[in-house]
């Protein structure tokens, strides 16, 4: 590791990937990638999952104040997406999500409810409905695999919710994913 110094003197350092550290090892969330001198060497690239995976969870936050406030200013969208991710591709791929499960909330409740038994989107939580609409969204415009969408949501779900909200989404979203496989005539991979 390289020591290097950051801010108000904070003692930091890189690891082997350039990724600025604090003092206790957490990722800071640099512009660009460093190299042993200080030096911009390139803008850094998402690492993992789990920076996905934040991005997910701020689009699910603004889905939710989507239904609590259907006239909620979009400046306010996009100042929470940039504020929370900083990462343009994080940024991009947020904003990419969002408008899409605006775009085609419609058909994506209309193809929920046709899966779901017993319950009515509107009876649904909130969260719970909002993680639905973004996994739908994501089995059905995304090149992300079925398996990761449906991971993905059901982390979501169990982050805002409850174990339970985890096992739902699952169903529901396993359900749509079948329904979707079985109209196009591809074969279902089990999930």
């Amino acid at each position: 590791m390289c020591p290097g110094r950051v801010g108000n003197g904070a003692i930091t350092a890189t690891d082997q990937s350039g990724f600025w550290r604090d003092t206790d090892g957490r990722q800071l969330w640099p512009e660009h990638t460093r190299g042993t001198e200080g030096e911009i060497v390139s803008t850094p690239r998402p690492r993992n999952t789990s920076d996905r995976r934040n991005a997910r969870i701020v689009v699910v936050q603004i889905l939710y104040q989507d239904d609590l406030n259907p006239q909620h200013s979009p400046v306010w969208d996009e100042d929470l997406i940039k504020r929370r991710l900083r990462h343009p591709q994080l940024v991009a791929f947020a904003q990419s999500l969002l408008a899409g499960v605006r775009l085609h909330q419609t058909e994506l409740d209309a193809k929920l409810a046709a899966v779901t038994e017993n319950w009515s989107l509107s009876r649904m939580a909130i969260t719970d409905r909002n993680v639905l609409r973004l996994g739908a969204y994501e089995l059905l415009y995304s090149d992300t695999p079925p398996r990761v969408v449906i991971d993905e949501a059901v982390e979501l779900a169990k982050l805002f919710g409850t174990q339970q909200s985890g096992q739902f989404v699952n169903g529901i979203l396993d359900r749509l994913y079948r329904d979707i496989a079985s109209h196009h005539g591809t074969s279902v991979e089990s999930s």
